[in-house]
C-alpha cells in the first residue's frame, strides 16, 4: 500500500538525519554512547513465531536494561529524573514503560499513542480531518471539504457500477472486481492523504500545505461538480510518478498473497510484520 511506501521513505529520511547528527556530534568532540544497537524494527521475525523475542513486552524489558546500563555508565542516581518520549507506536511504548516501571521513569510523553485497543478506530481519520482544516499547518476548511467530496464521488462511482472508469482515472493495474478490490483502491487513495498528515514535512513528497494546494486549486470542471474528484486524480498521479510501478495495484487477492509470503527477502516484510504485531498484540 501507498502508506507503507511513505513510511519507508520517511524512515530512510530520518535515518539519514540521525546519521548526519551523529557525525556533527563526533566532529564537535561530543561524547557519544559507546554502543549503538540496531533498532528491532529492522530485524525480520522468524515466521512470526509467538515465542519470538521481538514483542512489546520484550521491548519494555530492553528499555529497563537500557536504563540500568546508562545509569551505571554515567554514574546516575535516583536524583536524576528520567522522562520517556515517543510518538505513535513508540509513544505507546513510552506510556507502557511508565506504567510497567514507575520506579524507573518519572513521567512519559506519549504523542499520538493508541494505548488502548478500540474496535471502531475512527479517531485516526478524525485527527487527519482536523489537520486538513488547520491553517497553522497549511490546511483549510475548503481543503477538508474538497477531500471529503472527492472520496464521496469515488465511492458513488464505485457503488454505481462505474468501476472501470474509476480504474482508468486512477491508473489502476486492474479493474476492481469486488468489494475487497474497491476497498484496496480507496485505502490507497486515503494513504496519500494520511501519509501527508502523519509525516508532514518529514521527508514525504507533499506537505499538508502542498496537498491542500492541489485539492483547492481552480478547476475548469468546478461548475460540473467534478472538480474535487479531478484534483484527487492529479494528486494520485503525482504520487505514482515518483514510484517505480507503472500502475496502482489494487488486487486484494495479491495483497493477501504477498502478506502470506514468509520469505525473509519479501518486499512487504515490514508491512507483514507490522500487521501481525498490531493485530496480535495491540488489537488495532
Amino acid at each position: 500500500r501507498i502508506l507503507s511506501k511513505i513510511k519507508d521513505c520517511v524512515r530512510d529520511h530520518q535515518l539519514q538525519k540521525n546519521q548526519d547528527y551523529l557525525l556533527t556530534l563526533t566532529a564537535s568532540d561530543h561524547q557519544l554512547l559507546p554502543q549503538v544497537k540496531e533498532s528491532w524494527i529492522y530485524q525480520p521475525l522468524d515466521h512470526f513465531n509467538r515465542q519470538d523475542i521481538n514483542t512489546f513486552p520484550q521491548r519494555l524489558a530492553d528499555l529497563a536494561v537500557f536504563h540500568q546500563y546508562i545509569s551505571q555508565s554515567f554514574n546516575l542516581s535516583c536524583r536524576n529524573t528520567w522522562i520517556s518520549f515517543g510518538g505513535s507506536y513508540s509513544g505507546a511504548l513510552s506510556a507502557w514503560f511508565r506504567g510497567k516501571f514507575p520506579n524507573l521513569v518519572y513521567g512519559a510523553v506519549a504523542s499520538s499513542a493508541p494505548v488502548q485497543a478500540k474496535l471502531d478506530f475512527s479517531g485516526y481519520n478524525k485527527a487527519v480531518g482536523l489537520s486538513l482544516m488547520n491553517e497553522a499547518v497549511g490546511g483549510s476548511e475548503k481543503c477538508f471539504a474538497k477531500v471529503r467530496e472527492a472520496f464521496a464521488r469515488v465511492e458513488t462511482a464505485l457503488m454505481g457500477g462505474n468501476s472501470s472508469q474509476v480504474a482508468v482515472d486512477f491508473g489502476c493495474c486492474q479493474t476492481p472486481k469486488n468489494l475487497d478490490d474497491q476497498t484496496e483502491l480507496v485505502q490507497n487513495l486515503a494513504d496519500i492523504i494520511m501519509g501527508a498528515v502523519q509525516y508532514n514535512e518529514e521527508g514525504v513528497l507533499m506537505s499538508i500545505a502542498e496537498l491542500c494546494g492541489v485539492m483547492t486549486s481552480p478547476s475548469e470542471e468546478e461548475e460540473a461538480e467534478m472538480g474535487a474528484y479531478r484534483q484527487l486524480i492529479k494528486l494520485s498521479q503525482v504520487y505514482r510518478s515518483t514510484s517505480e510501478e507503472t500502475c496502482l495495484d489494487i488486487s486484494h487477492e495479491k495483497t493477501m498473497k504477498d502478506l502470506m509470503d514468509t520469505s525473509v527477502h519479501t518486499h512487504r516484510r515490514a508491512e507483514r510484520q507490522w500487521t501481525y504485531q498490531t493485530c496480535t498484540e495491540f488489537g488495532f
